[in-house]
């Protein structure tokens, strides 16, 4: 995967954007997106919900009360990432208190990890 942001650090005006496309749109939403894993999902709130393409219902990824979590998405192919754009709790009409507070995009290895290795930290491509 590589990322072309499209702006150097020093520029001040945003390029004119081509149509993006969504990577990240789950099979079910017209997309090439499976989950993998994840480090927990709530009844209502499973992992396909971060990748339907929707905040319509409440449509949401959430591991409730946990202080933190994962979850592995494959997106079907390699891509070159131009934008990346997590929409919080606040977004879908949630409290404030709920957006997440820190968050990580980390690329894999390979593209079929187990789930012992996705719950390895050094497995990950960019070595956090």
């Amino acid at each position: 995967m590589s990322f072309v942001w499209g702006m150097g650090e020093n520029d001040t005006q945003t390029p004119e954007a081509e149509t993006s496309v969504n990577v990240a749109l789950g099979v079910d939403s017209g997309g090439s997106a499976v989950v993998l894993g994840g480090s927990g999902q709530g009844d209502g709130e499973p992992y396909e919900k971060a990748i339907d393409g929707t905040e319509a219902n409440n449509s949401k990824w959430c591991q409730a009360g946990a202080n933190s979590g994962w979850m592995a998405i494959d997106i079907g192919s390699e891509k070159t990432v131009q934008r990346w754009r997590t929409e919080h709790a606040e977004y879908g009409g949630e409290a404030a208190n709920g957006n997440t507070k820190s968050y990580d995009l980390q690329v894999l290895k390979d593209p079929n990890p187990t789930q012992a290795q996705l719950q390895n930290a050094s497995y990950l491509a960019n070595g956090n």
